[in-house]
């Protein structure tokens, strides 16, 4: 996995990580250059501002409805219409639905930029299609039992939390597959009844168990993990001694930073179970791709 380098940390990363800790930026002063105040007072007075706006956001509604379903409000607030055309915007909102990313639905998600944005259409010469200064995205949102057993059913999400490695004395490297689990959410834990085989065999081998634990956030958020994790198993002898190795094997649950690349990073705030509902908020870190132009130059003065 590709991990963020220094460069971007102390430049771009930094910079929006320090604008999603502190105030949001004025709207009269944003992270770069925009049309003259007269030229935008003018749009503004026209109604061409309101007007552009009005038509972004619902094409952005559009756009983003057909390419994840469900039910999709997007709010676009701009400094001019010139500005609008140079993909400059003062704010953003957006709001899904019953939406899908790879055929996983997302539930509730609520999404806000803490400070302008300015991102390219398309991809020019010396400039990458996607944002040009670093954003800061706040989001917060719910999944509900429905969709996370929804979530459950597609194999791009097993196939990352399904797979166990084990090394046992004597045996060496062992694999474990978790089979057709399926979620309840009861009394603030997420409780997960499967099938435990060895990778590759056949469901009539497992041991069916039953796994409850406590999702909790560690590390500024770059972590999801479980606690207090009782099993119940009726061919398992010591089911306390195994879910404290088990919760060995599954922390972290989920490790964000893992995640991380050159252009973007997430960071879980929040998460809470609350009336049979997964309650979540967090930010993501975008900054601009670096250009073979941008690097060479870099690297001609780092020499």
């Amino acid at each position: 996995m590709y991990l963020l380098p220094k460069s971007l940390l102390a430049s771009g990363l930094l910079f929006a990580l320090l604008v999603s800790a502190g105030p949001a930026l004025a709207a009269d002063d944003p992270p770069f250059p925009v049309g003259h105040s007269l030229s935008r007072f003018i749009q503004k007075i026209s109604g061409m501002n309101a007007l552009s706006a009005f038509v972004a956001s619902k094409a952005a509604t559009i756009a983003l409805e057909r390419r994840l379903g469900g039910q999709v409000k997007a709010k676009i607030k701009s400094y001019s219409f010139t500005d609008l055309l140079a993909g400059k915007v003062k704010s953003l909102e957006l709001t899904f639905k019953d939406a899908k990313v790879r055929g996983v639905e997302l539930g509730y998600l609520h999404v806000t930029a803490k400070n302008p944005l300015w991102f390219s259409y398309r991809k020019k010469k010396d400039q990458p299609k996607g944002v040009n200064t670093p954003v800061s995205l706040a989001l917060d949102g719910c999944l509900s039992q429905k969709d996370i057993t929804a979530a459950l059913k597609d194999p791009q999400v097993t196939s990352t939390l399904s797979t166990m490695k084990l090394d046992l004395p004597g045996l060496g490297n062992q694999q474990l597959e978790i089979l057709e689990p399926d979620v309840q959410i009861e009394n603030g834990k997420v409780k997960i009844r499967a099938t435990v085989v060895t990778k590759g065999a056949k469901r009539e081998t497992g041991v069916p168990v039953t796994i409850s634990a406590i999702p909790y956030v560690v590390e500024d958020g770059a972590k999801l993990c479980l606690k207090d994790m009782d099993i119940q198993s009726s061919e398992i002898e010591n089911p306390s001694e195994f879910a404290q190795f088990v919760t060995e094997l599954f922390n972290p649950l989920i490790n964000f930073s893992r995640m991380d690349n050159g252009q973007c990073a997430f960071r879980l705030n929040g998460f809470k179970i609350s009336d049979a509902k997964i309650i979540f908020d967090g930010k993501l870190i975008l900054v601009p791709k670096r250009t073979t132009a941008a690097l060479a130059q870099k690297a001609t003065i780092t020499r």
